[in-house]
């Protein structure tokens, strides 16, 4: 996977990380960084499957497109998260892999 990529006029920096500290977490975004941090495990040691990398990079880069737009919801967690979910689903039934 690539390490950078552009939202709008904004270049984010993408960083792999063996896992969170938190329970459950897949990934998460420092705005002002312009860092999206993608783990490869959840804290307990289970590797997180494809479809689960592929949602959490899609999870992260709507806050990130949203943020860019200006849109008063870019944290607002009970939007982004369906949202990456369906959106996350469709790109790896397409064959879409992180």
């Amino acid at each position: 996977m690539k390490n950078k990529v552009r939202v709008f006029d904004t270049k984010y920096r993408i960083k792999s990380i063996k896992a969170f500290d938190a329970d459950s977490q897949a990934g998460e975004i420092a705005f002002d960084d312009k860092l999206i941090t993608l783990a490869a495990a959840f804290n307990d040691g289970t590797k997180l499957t494809k479809e689960q990398r592929v949602v959490a990079l899609v999870h992260e880069l709507v806050h990130a497109t949203l943020k860019e737009m200006k849109h008063p919801q870019y944290k607002n967690e009970k939007l982004i998260t369906p949202l990456a979910v369906g959106v996350g689903e469709a790109l790896v039934q397409l064959g879409v892999r992180v």
